[in-house]
């Protein structure tokens, strides 16, 4: 059984509020999935399509009992218009212009917040780091 079939990692996923048809796209059968990891006491589990060369990826972000998670899905990303909605809660609650997290989160943040400094310093538009709800 992979980790986004097992039944807590699903319950989690329907929890954050991803509808159902985002929830299939996560836990069919022929995705790749890559390592699950831990991180700041979180796991991440992260997948794709293959078909679509990874332009529809996922990424999962819970507490290990899997009582709380976060649930990014991104079918592409067009700068300013299509990115990678995060779902928390029920509730869409921010979106990224890049592909969902394959690694830890934080670095995908130190790593954007970098890139943005330099944008900034160049006079283009600053990407500002999105507030993630804690409880």
């Amino acid at each position: 059984m992979s980790f986004f079939q097992n039944p807590a990692v699903r319950a989690a996923i329907a929890a954050s509020g991803v509808n159902r048809e985002i929830q299939k796209a996560i836990v069919f059968e022929d995705t790749m999935v890559g390592v699950v990891t831990e991180t700041r006491g979180r796991l991440l589990g992260h997948g794709y399509d293959p078909v679509g060369a990874g332009s529809t990826n996922w990424a999962i972000l819970m507490i290990p009992d899997g009582s709380e998670a976060a649930v990014c899905y991104s079918t592409g990303v067009v700068t300013d218009k299509q990115g990678a909605d995060w779902y928390y809660d029920g509730e869409l609650v921010f979106t990224l212009y890049q592909p969902c997290p394959s690694e830890d989160p934080a670095a995908a943040f130190a790593s954007k917040r970098r890139t943005s400094a330099r944008c900034a310093s160049a006079g283009e538009r600053s990407l500002r780091r999105p507030k993630i709800p804690r409880r």
